[in-house]
């Protein structure tokens, strides 16, 4: 779904499948072995539709689509607005890890595609609601934390790289400890003892 708005967003017709974007660095010779390499591990789990870009402008192209994928999904459901979450997760347990955050969007019935760095184990939900809906927004943050808690069981971590914030100050403890939460709380004491930045954030109790 997210693909086909994509292509209709991009006016671009990218198929609605499951799409993986790679980028090799190198020399000629060391490109051509990695895509080769590449194109035998698509093909050995049944995948296709393969496209290599090697001019800039349609490496730009390429990539486009991707840095599109944000403003493409909140034109699934026009006028609302996004929850947005990452977890990081060990890379075999990458698959196990999505899944669950596709079962939970869809028991919430909210609309949320998924897309992120997965190389490194590193997913995105841009979970699609309407923020003046207490109830709908509820259901989203739910959703959020049951995905950060499942990183969590399968050994990794609650966020990726979008920061705890406020709203997982929670699955920080749970992650890190009492006491690594204990020995953070002092620095930041002893640099901010007033509390002046980030007043009420994680490390403000």
């Amino acid at each position: 779904m997210l693909l086909l708005e994509l292509a209709i967003y991009t006016v671009t017709s990218y198929p609605e499948l499951a799409t993986l974007f790679l980028e090799s660095h190198g020399s000629s010779s060391q490109i051509d072995q990695q895509v080769e390499i590449v194109e035998d591990i698509i093909k050995s789990n049944e995948g296709n539709l393969i496209q290599w870009a090697k001019a800039e402008e349609d490496r730009t192209k390429l990539w486009k689509a991707r840095h599109n994928l944000f403003y493409a999904s909140l034109a699934l459901r026009p006028g609302s607005k996004a929850v947005i979450t990452d977890v990081c997760v060990p890379i075999t347990k990458l698959p196990e890890s999505i899944i669950h955050a596709q079962k939970c969007i869809d028991s919430a019935g909210l609309i949320g595609p998924i897309l992120g760095h997965v190389g490194d184990g590193n997913f995105h939900a841009i979970i699609l609601c309407n923020l003046d809906d207490g109830k709908e927004l509820e259901k989203a943050k739910s959703v959020a934390l049951q995905l950060g808690k499942k990183s969590l069981i399968l050994g990794g971590t609650c966020t990726g790289e979008h920061g705890i914030g406020q709203g997982k100050k929670a699955l920080l403890e749970e992650e890190m400890g009492t006491e690594t939460i204990a020995a953070m709380t002092a620095v930041k004491r002893a640099f901010d003892p007033y509390l002046l930045m980030n007043p009420g954030k994680v490390l403000s109790m």
